[in-house]
């Protein structure tokens, strides 16, 4: 370029950053990353994967909300999920296996079931953390239900990442967990495309089984979007027209759009809708 060149390292929040500064002032900004980490995620290695921090997890003793967590391995192999929770000092460790391209569905009362140190019944108000580590890519996400006004919010707006790994806060912005089938009327699963690119386009996803990852079918939608416009689409009906997900209560969702897309949990008690579309990944 033949401009003198100053770099410099610095950090925002956990995060390293390598700066490079041109003599003319021009400057651009690189995260820095672990190469091997990076590395072995690429190729769905069963290593350790950094470990995601989610706050506000409640104990089954909570009788007016409940966390809900969806894990899926993203890799070709079977590996170890691992959840610690933690309130002011370690409460227990949970383990589990999670098969190739499989999601779990996991409530507290199941978590601390399997605890190596359970967590005593208590009127108290309990909010937990929780460090999940897994030998497998994939994604989390932390859901939790209220009771009162029956509704569900996600948790996993903001995740963490550890600094050794120099993988943090990332998202899964076309691959959607734990979206509900027609079996569970009470909150409907919407998705919602919005088309940001210049001309008009038709979304296109697939269906997968959630517990077995098989593919049950892809669609295109009738219509397509046009420039800056959206469409909702109800997968209750759709749901219902897959013979494989009769009598099942979730399903997972592979969107392929140029846009943007979202998953919505309408509450029809309360007529609230709520973001699930954000997991933390593991």
């Amino acid at each position: 370029l033949g401009e003198t060149v100053q770099g410099n390292i610095s950090r925002r929040g956990d995060q390293d950053w390598f700066k490079v500064t041109l003599e003319g002032g021009n400057e651009w900004v690189t995260p820095l990353i672990n190469l091997s980490s990076a590395l072995s995620y690429l190729n769905n290695e069963n290593v350790a994967q950094p470990s995601v921090y989610l706050s506000q997890v409640y104990a089954s003793n909570n009788a007016d909300r409940e966390s809900i967590f969806f894990v899926r391995n993203d890799s070709s192999s079977a590996g170890t999920l691992t959840i610690t929770l933690v309130d002011d000092e370690k409460l227990g460790v949970y383990e589990s296996t999670v098969d190739p391209k499989s999601t779990l569905r996991l409530t507290m009362d199941e978590i601390e079931e399997d605890l190596n140190a359970p967590i005593s019944p208590s009127s108290e108000f309990r909010a937990l953390s929780a460090e999940i580590t897994s030998e497998f890519s994939g994604y989390v996400q932390h859901r939790v239900y209220f009771e009162e006004s029956r509704t569900l919010t996600n948790g996993s707006i903001s995740c963490s990442g550890t600094v050794e790994s120099g993988l943090f806060e990332q998202y899964n912005s076309n691959y959607f967990m734990g979206l509900h089938t027609i079996n569970l009327p009470e909150f409907p699963s919407y998705l919602t495309f919005v088309n940001t690119g210049g001309e008009a386009s038709k979304p296109n996803f697939t269906v997968e089984d959630m517990v077995s990852g098989e593919k049950l079918g892809s669609y295109t939608t009738v219509n397509a979007i046009e420039p800056k416009g959206s469409m909702r689409i109800s997968l209750g009906s759709l749901s219902n027209s897959i013979d494989k997900l009769a009598g099942q209560k979730y399903m997972n969702v592979s969107a392929t759009y140029d846009g943007i897309t979202q998953h919505w949990v309408y509450s029809s008690s309360s007529k609230v809708f709520g973001d699930m579309s954000s997991s933390c990944q593991l």
